[in-house]
């Protein structure tokens, strides 16, 4: 007998007979001990709510993504915009184990909790979209989930909240300084980095324009733009480095 019908069959004699009947009648139907036939219940049980719980997770992980056919501020954060490119043309509904399926699942959750007066605001400027977590008395607020708080905030991250300060600056809200609160899913623990800005709002819209236009005609000419991360440690967290090449050329070098 299959979970589910287990189930069925298990709320059938509960509607018939107080539990130790129904339960005494199930391990017979089912050829088993009482012991074995609650461990049966059990994982039937468990199987049935896990399942419901990774269509949930799914389902919000889908309705969080930002939106496929712009160019987002996420897209050209990563430090290779092949990556972006690649997110791009192999988009495919996120898909894992479930403890990794859950901690992102944490992380769409916390964006959804207001923190400051204004919360979760859509913004598009040339052509770029972005979503800022949170904005409030001049200051820009970015949530990060990790398994593991850094030290000092993470470069590309500085770089995502540099460009959405160009975008609130565009859309009419100054903004004097941000703010990235990383969260540990795993232990729970946060910390809080306040982020100065050295570049001026006009270089910076420059740089992201820039990426922007490039990614753009990638796009359009179907060419990924060439593997040139800015930062090193980029093609070892790509889940695109065995379709770059990247991953191959690592590997047969490290044989030499």
């Amino acid at each position: 007998m299959r979970y589910p019908e287990v189930i069925d069959k298990l709320k059938i004699l509960l509607s018939q007979a107080k539990p130790d009947v129904a339960l005494a009648q199930l391990a017979v139907d089912l050829g088993l001990d009482t012991q074995k036939a609650l461990s049966v219940i059990q994982k039937s049980v468990e199987s049935y709510v896990k399942s419901r719980l990774l269509q949930a997770i799914t389902r919000d992980l889908e309705e969080a993504k930002p939106p496929l056919e712009k160019i987002n501020v996420t897209d050209l954060v990563f430090p290779c915009l092949r990556h972006a490119f690649y997110s791009k043309k192999f988009f495919e509904e996120k898909r894992g184990r479930l403890p990794d399926l859950l901690g992102m699942w944490i992380g769409v959750k916390l964006h959804e909790t207001r923190i400051f007066s204004s919360h979760e605001i859509e913004l598009e400027y040339n052509g770029i979209f972005g979503r800022v977590d949170g904005y409030e008395d001049e200051i820009l607020l970015e949530l990060k989930t990790t398994r593991a708080i850094p030290p000092e905030p993470y470069p590309h991250h500085v770089k995502q909240v540099e460009y959405y300060r160009v975008l609130l600056e565009k859309s009419g809200r100054p903004v004097k300084f941000a703010v990235i609160l990383y969260v540990n899913v795993n232990d729970l623990t946060t910390k809080v980095f306040p982020i100065l800005f050295d570049r001026s709002v006009e270089e910076v819209e420059e740089e992201l324009i820039k990426r922007k236009k490039e990614l753009e005609e990638a796009l359009q000419k179907d060419i990924p733009p060439p593997p040139i991360p800015d930062e090193p440690w980029a093609c070892d967290y790509c889940r695109f480095a065995y379709l770059c090449g990247y991953q191959a050329i690592k590997e047969e070098k490290a044989k030499n």
